[in-house]
């Protein structure tokens, strides 16, 4: 609730929220981003701008619930490293 207040007072910046849990994949997080922003061709390569505001903000409730791998890694936090 803090935390949208907070951004819910700067100007075009709006905040994207993920609920994660044990079945979250990185695969989630890019469906996300697909549905908040555009892709956009630049002379550096495709790149992701929010649709509907300048600024976006990926919110990841419960980043720590996501199922490890065998090796005892979080792929969708090596995905965010």
């Amino acid at each position: 609730m803090l935390l949208r207040y907070a951004f819910s007072q700067l100007r075009s910046t709006e905040i994207a929220t993920v609920h994660c849990s044990a079945q979250t994949t990185s695969r989630h997080l890019l469906q996300k981003l697909s549905q908040t922003c555009m892709v956009i061709s630049t002379n550096t390569g495709r790149v992701y701008r929010p649709k509907d505001c300048e600024r976006l903000v990926l919110y990841l409730k419960d980043i720590n619930l996501p199922k490890l791998d065998k090796w005892g890694t979080s792929t969708l936090v090596a995905f965010l490293q």
